[in-house]
């Protein structure tokens, strides 16, 4: 399973007129690597005591085939579940939205949106926390509007390649913003500031 999304998802998700992708991604496989072998561990342990439990209860093989069956059959859904958690789990930006999705098929979908044309200012920070995060290039990417009261804040969590994520959506919302920024600053660190100031429907062509 891939981190970045294909063309036909991508496609999908460009719904408004004149709309362009800058940012489609997923969380690093680390993530669902991480899941799956949590849910695996899990599952040997509660395998390891239903077969304490049934062999000291001297439960008829059948019985204990019966319910293995049915452990095991449990157990795959979880595996399954957690896969699909992964795969559905979205986080999109483009020159007129950003998005977060996390649609579970059959069971819930969850949106949070946040609309270019009502954004004040922008500040765009990438955090990469630890040792390991640096190995696997992994780390989470903050965009924050209503500078200075932060009132809203839209997370991308450990994502794949967060620095130049974060350098992108930097360079794409000043150009989008087509304003002359409040303050600018580039760095060789991995954060990478700016914030801009606002921008009109009009200015976007929006009706």
């Amino acid at each position: 399973m891939k981190a970045v999304l294909d063309s036909n998802d991508v496609k999908k998700l460009l719904t408004l007129s004149g709309e362009t992708l800058i940012v489609a991604k997923r969380q690093h496989p680390f993530i669902l690597a991480i899941k799956l072998c949590l849910t695996l561990v899990l599952s040997a342990c509660v395998l390891f005591i239903l077969w304490a439990v049934l062999s000291f209860m001297q439960i008829r093989v059948v019985i204990q085939i019966a319910t293995y069956t049915i452990a095991v059959s449990v157990i795959a859904n979880f595996l399954v579940k957690v896969m699909i958690d992964w795969y559905f789990h979205i986080y999109f930006v483009s020159n007129r939205k950003i998005l977060e999705i996390i649609a579970i098929p059959f069971y819930s979908d969850v949106v949070n949106d946040v609309f270019l044309d009502q954004v004040r200012t922008t500040e765009v920070d990438a955090n990469i926390g630890n040792f390991m995060e640096e190995i696997l290039n992994m780390g989470d990417v903050t965009i924050a509007f209503d500078r200075p009261s932060h009132d809203q804040l839209f997370v991308m969590r450990s994502i794949t390649n967060p620095r130049e994520t974060a350098m992108k959506l930097g360079d794409c919302l000043e150009v989008i913003m087509n304003s002359s920024p409040v303050w600018f600053k580039r760095e060789t660190h991995p954060e990478h500031i700016k914030f801009t100031e606002d921008i009109y429907p009009n200015k976007l062509g929006v009706i």
